[in-house]
């Protein structure tokens, strides 16, 4: 009697296994599913440059001949732009004054954001810029080959005797090819001083 019911007992597993629907092994461990998940985000995700917005800096209006309302403008197009998916590098000099009249910008820019620190960034550590806004700053790094940096990363040692990149003194880090900055604006001059004359020509 017990060898019959252990009989019954199989059978009625072997019918229930022959209603399960066969998976492949792709389907078991959700690798298909997760390819195009991953797919999917690497198609939405977008990479946006930005520099020297200098937010809430008024000489802007007379140094780049920018509008009296464009921190604002700044931000309106930021906001429109970005989505949550992107990342936005930002090259340095992100505003001047008092932090709390532009953070809020900042903050609610909704996507990932690095900084590359600028000349006017670098009296906050990186570690502040990541407790006001940033999720990661830094003060050079290379992306796809290309260096990225505030100043021009070879002229900046002609710059007022300050040499944030002097490890670049001989040229571009093994394996980059391009070197992409801000700090220059819109006045390609220089800021009519001539060691920033010299340096820029450069």
């Amino acid at each position: 009697m017990a060898f019959k019911e252990r009989g019954r007992l199989g059978d009625s597993r072997r019918r229930n296994i022959s209603r399960r629907k066969i998976l492949s092994p792709e389907q078991r461990t959700g690798a298909s599913s997760g390819r195009e998940l991953g797919k999917e985000k690497k198609e939405d995700m977008n990479f946006y440059l930005i520099s020297d917005t200098h937010l809430k800096h008024a000489a802007m209006t007379t140094y780049c001949l920018r509008p009296s309302d464009f921190s604002e403008r700044t931000h309106r197009n930021i906001m429109n732009t970005v989505k949550d998916t992107d990342t936005l590098i930002h090259l340095g000099d992100v505003g001047i004054g008092k932090y709390q009249d532009w953070e809020w910008m900042v903050q609610a820019w909704p996507c990932r954001k690095v900084l590359i620190r600028g000349n006017h960034d670098r009296n906050h550590s990186c570690s502040w810029w990541m407790e006001h806004g940033f999720h990661f700053a830094c003060d050079s790094m290379v992306f796809r080959n290309v260096l990225l940096t505030h100043e021009p990363a070879n002229a900046v040692i002609k710059s007022d005797g300050h040499r944030p990149y002097g490890a670049l003194e001989e040229g571009l880090p093994e394996g980059c090819t391009l070197n992409v900055h801000g700090h220059l604006h819109n006045i390609w001059d220089g800021f009519h001083r001539p060691e920033r004359i010299e340096r820029d020509v450069e």
